[in-house]
């Protein structure tokens, strides 16, 4: 990431390396359940969060940070029941896998992933909004990113939810 230094990352404020800092929230997104239109799921209006264990989680496991990870794919529900999560070498078949049926994708509203026919969006009910945000190398802190980081404090007065939640029945 070449430059002069600056903003590194926008991304989903679930950081924990001592390297970086995790600036103010920009944005904050509902949290939704991508399933296949067949799957049994599809019809509901809404997905308990206890019902992810239930199903085989599908995501990016191997490639992401565990505290990111955990953040989008929870390992536990939010009774301690433990989670079934696997790997998926790469987008396609994520949404493949979805598509078929044979495992879900807890992510959040608005995600372009996802805009298919045959996968739909269900709202989680149990799972607080994800924020996302600056995050940034503490080690190339400047005046600029301070800068930025003000400006972005000032646009979202509280950094709380901001309301990006998409549509429950449909691919987004």
């Amino acid at each position: 990431m070449g430059g002069s230094g600056g903003v590194r990352l926008v991304n989903w404020l679930a950081a924990d390396e001592p390297d970086l800092t995790v600036g103010p929230a920009i944005d904050c997104r509902d949290r939704v359940l991508a399933v296949g239109r067949m799957h049994p799921l599809a019809q509901r209006p809404v997905v308990d969060a206890e019902e992810l264990a239930d199903y085989e989680n599908t995501g990016f496991i191997e490639s992401l940070p565990a505290t990111l990870l955990d953040a989008i794919m929870p390992p536990r529900t939010p009774s301690g029941r433990p989670v079934s999560r696997t790997h998926s070498r790469g987008v396609y078949e994520m949404q493949d896998e979805v598509a078929r049926g044979t495992a879900v994708h807890p992510t959040m509203a608005g995600i372009v992933f996802f805009r298919r026919d045959d996968i739909v969006l269900i709202p989680i009910d149990g799972l607080p909004p994800l924020p996302l945000g600056l995050i940034w190398c503490t080690g190339h802190e400047n005046a600029r990113i301070r800068a930025l980081a003000a400006t972005a404090r000032r646009l979202r007065p509280g950094n709380g939810p901001q309301g990006t939640a998409a549509g429950a029945r449909t691919p987004t």
